[in-house]
């Protein structure tokens, strides 16, 4: 099956291409400045952990308080999920799943600092840098604009 171009999609008119594309930059940075602000939430870690609730046979159930500000950042993972044999225990059973646990955090969460850091670090890190290449479009639009004219202006 080949692709297709819709023809009703706005700007595939042959005159919408003798006039170049147009980008609304003041969309391009508004929808960028959102994107920054949910980054924040995966970049601003809180200031206490999360806590679990402990329930007793016979207790009745009841649910347990929501996730503090900031739980589930990159920096509070960081700092209150990176567990090993200290919180695990030292027999040899609590060694064993610790070498997975240890495993299992540096793929998935990665250590601060750490080279290339685990696959949410990176996302983390692909997120930044696609809200600052959404900038840096606008920008260069703008730099343009600003050499050529607008585009309607040009010959």
């Amino acid at each position: 099956m080949a692709f297709q171009l819709d023809a009703d999609w706005p700007g595939l008119t042959e005159a919408d291409r003798k006039h170049g594309a147009e980008v609304d930059r003041t969309q391009v940075k508004r929808i960028a400045g959102l994107l920054e602000e949910e980054l924040k939430t995966l970049t601003t870690g809180g200031a206490e952990p999360a806590a679990a609730g402990e329930h007793k046979p016979g207790d009745a159930f009841s649910a347990p308080p929501p996730p503090p500000p900031g739980a589930g950042a990159l920096p509070d993972l960081q700092r209150h999920c990176a567990l090993s044999e200290t919180q695990l225990g030292q027999w040899q059973t609590a060694q064993q799943f610790s070498m997975g646990i240890v495993s299992a955090y540096a793929v998935l969460v990665g250590d601060p600092g750490s080279p290339g850091g685990g696959l949410y670090a990176a996302l983390v890190r692909q997120y930044g840098e696609s809200v600052n290449a959404l900038l840096e479009s606008a920008r260069s639009y703008d730099g343009a604009e600003q050499a050529y004219g607008q585009p309607g202006d040009r010959r």
